[in-house]
């Protein structure tokens, strides 16, 4: 399909308004949203995407609509009643650009902190990560990544840490941090021939 370039900003224009939830719109507009009760879940699933912004669903969107005459899965939950849509500020208290960590804490903590940390306010106040939280409640956590398992994205819904690049302390954390399955990569950071310190973590999540 060949579009002009009129047709093509016609379509981002439209596509944009599409993708608009229904409960951003109240929200600009003051009105409360109520979402109708029912039964708590059993289980719950958070699923992140590092560094998806929202031009990445408008992206998905447009070509699908360019490629098939069809709306995305994603524009057609935003649309869908049946689910509840939210948007949350994850910007950087010391940069203009939002890091791994800095996103994942702000998911983690509900905070907003500095680049480069996890779950740390610019004062040193270690703030509680969600797993922390939700162990804390009796919930059994997991952490499953496709990524090494003390990458920033993961490491921030579970532990707080002066540095994300500090990867041998961030494994060493995990073993009080609430989760009770971690799935994913980084065997060097807990195997002891692959330690700076030799620790065999493997051997410290076994006694726990």
């Amino acid at each position: 399909m060949k579009l002009s370039r009129r047709q093509l900003l016609g379509l981002g224009a439209a596509g944009a308004v599409g993708l608009v939830s229904p409960l951003a719109i109240a929200q600009a507009r003051g009105q409360q949203i109520r979402f109708p009760r029912g039964r708590r879940p059993k289980n719950v699933i958070f699923f992140v995407f590092d560094g998806m912004a929202m031009s990445v669903p408008t992206m998905v969107d447009h070509f699908r609509q360019m490629t098939d005459g069809k709306h995305s899965l994603w524009a057609d939950v935003l649309k869908d009643p049946r689910y509840a849509v939210g948007l949350q500020d994850t910007r950087s208290l010391s940069s203009v650009v939002t890091d791994s960590e800095y996103a994942a804490s702000t998911w983690g903590s509900g905070r907003l902190i500095w680049n480069g940390q996890l779950n740390i306010y610019p004062d040193g106040t270690e703030l509680k990560p969600l797993t922390r939280i939700m162990s804390e409640a009796g919930v059994k956590c997991g952490l499953v990544t496709t990524t090494t398992m003390t990458h920033a994205t993961p490491a921030g819904f579970a532990v707080s840490c002066i540095g994300r690049d500090l990867q041998p302390l961030i494994a060493e954390m995990y073993l009080d941090c609430g989760v009770d399955v971690f799935f994913g990569g980084g065997d060097r950071f807990f195997y002891p021939d692959r330690r700076p310190d030799k620790k065999d973590l493997y051997a410290e999540f076994a006694k726990r």
